[in-house]
């Protein structure tokens, strides 16, 4: 035993004594292996506090591995005793507890210590900037708080800081930006707040990937970001960034992901996502869910992979992007639509659908007639307006019985049937249904008298109405030329849109 220099033990689900709670005999027994360089113990069930005669094992020793076992209870300080270990690995172990011992960082040879998955708790201490060597720091998953420490920045040789789920808050410190070798930065999931630091962003070493993620940082996406040229990955998600997304971001040459998702990220022109993004080459996987974006996204380039998941909680966006609502007009062409359909009132039925009809500019006196007045107005309109009188047995002869050969329309209250008159009249019938709660009596005597009050050179007349107790239809002519949603949208059916002028032209008009 005493020549021993690697015990590899790993994986061989050996249990400590007493039942799995006392290590003490088993290192114990190592104390006269004074060339041991390499102690291997990790994945077994190895139970209890680990003894402060660890410290008296071979000071030959380089490398400890007791992860992924059952040891609890606190970190001894006499560890530092070991003082040529280089790496020290003590994770995975969930009942390992108690606060970071000061004396650990005693070990002035050491280059990579793994802590995470732990009940550590209490604040990082500053002391680990009095370790030269450090080039790796796994404190992550643990109950760690307080805030990250400034002698980080004396660390020159770490490369990669991962202390990402714990309880740490306050700012980033800009003194991080000093770690000029720092590969991997992963600060997510804490309580950090404040903005991004320039120092940090302009980190040029980062090469694997920057984690931000799940913290309370605000402000911009800092300009510097878009200097690391090598990084993989970069993830921002759910933190309280604002403004817009550096269009710079794109040029990233080595950027493969990128989530920026659950911010309040928006932008200032029309397409808010930058143009650079998609035209990169390199970006495989990316996440703008659940910020202010708005805009017409396309299917190509790097976002020819995306799916709607990608672009969640943006309602404004359209495009044509697996998921994604489609983009029917452009801006300008729906503005003018929008303004179109404002000035559009009743429904007036004829061939081939149904023409909505344009909101009308209502005739008005001049001044204000009291009740009599009204009474005169009705008395002159009945005078100068002979309207002809269609029998509901006319309206049978007209349209073959209501046969359904002659249906050109339906909507709520009624469906509207193509016929011919005696004296080769062409109308359109408007049947509305019967009900006996009134609705469509009512809905019946508002449109007869919107229609009698109603003059516009745009608004089809009307020829006569027929009302008996259950039957009660409107008698229009027929307008072959189909109707104006078939124009507005030609999607919707078999004729030619209204291009632009046609569109202002009718707006004018009116």
């Amino acid at each position: 035993m005493v020549h021993l220099q690697i015990l590899q033990l790993s994986e061989n689900r050996f249990s400590s004594h007493n039942g799995n709670t006392d290590l003490k005999p088993f290192f114990a027994s190592l104390a006269n292996c004074s060339n041991l360089t390499e102690l291997n113990l990790a994945g077994n069930h190895l139970g209890g506090e680990l003894p402060s005669i660890i410290g008296t094992l071979s000071t030959k020793l380089a490398k400890i591995n007791l992860d992924d076992n059952h040891i609890h209870g606190p970190i001894p300080p006499e560890i530092s005793n070991l003082f040529n270990i280089t790496l020290l690995n003590l994770s995975n172990n969930i009942l390992l507890n108690g606060s970071i011992p000061p004396e650990l960082f005693q070990l002035g040879s050491l280059e990579r210590l793994y802590l995470s998955n732990n009940s550590l708790s209490g604040h990082i201490p500053s002391a680990f900037g009095n370790v030269p060597h450090l080039g790796l720091l796994d404190v992550s998953k643990n109950k760690l708080c307080g805030t990250i420490p400034e002698s980080f920045a004396n660390l020159s040789q770490l490369r990669r800081l991962f202390l990402y789920d714990n309880q740490l808050s306050g700012p980033i410190p800009p003194s991080l930006g000093k770690c000029i070798n720092l590969e991997i930065l992963d600060l997510s999931y804490n309580r950090i707040s404040g903005t991004i630091p320039i120092e940090v962003a302009s980190l040029s070493s980062l090469k694997l990937y920057l984690n931000l993620s799940s913290n309370h940082l605000q402000g911009h996406i800092p300009l510097e970001l878009t200097k690391m040229n090598m990084v993989l990955a970069i993830d921002l998600s759910s933190n309280n960034l604002s403004s817009t997304i550096p269009s710079q971001l794109g040029s990233c040459i080595a950027l493969e992901n990128l989530n920026l998702s659950r911010n309040i990220l928006k932008g200032h022109c029309q397409r808010e996502i930058p143009d650079s993004l998609q035209a990169s080459s390199t970006l495989k996987q990316l996440n703008f869910s659940y910020n202010c974006f708005s805009g017409d996204i396309t299917n190509n380039d790097a976002f020819s992979s995306l799916t709607i998941k990608s672009f969640l909680g943006n309602n404004r966006l359209c495009g044509s992007i697996e998921g994604m609502r489609k983009c029917h007009r452009k801006l300008t062409h729906n503005l003018l639509v929008a303004i179109l359909l404002s000035l559009l009132i009743i429904p007036i039925f004829c061939v081939a659908g149904y023409p909505l009809l344009l909101r009308s500019k209502f005739r008005r006196k001049s001044t204000v007639f009291n009740m009599k007045g009204i009474e005169n107005e009705k008395e002159a309109m009945r005078k100068e307006i002979k309207y002809p009188r269609i029998t509901h047995r006319q309206h049978l002869e007209a349209t073959g019985g209501f046969s359904p050969s002659t249906l050109i329309g339906s909507g709520r209250f009624g469906h509207v049937y193509k016929g011919v008159l005696q004296d080769n009249t062409r109308i359109a019938v408007k049947v509305l249904h019967f009900k006996a709660d009134g609705e469509v009596s009512g809905s019946f005597k508002r449109e007869c008298q919107i229609l009698k009050r109603t003059r516009h050179r745009n608004l089809i007349r009307i020829i006569t109405i027929c009302s008996t107790p259950d039957f009660k239809a409107i008698v229009l002519p027929l307008m072959p030329n189909g109707s104006l949603e078939d124009h507005l949208y030609p999607s919707h059916g078999p004729q030619c849109g209204l291009d632009l002028v046609q569109l202002v032209s009718i707006w004018i008009a009116l």
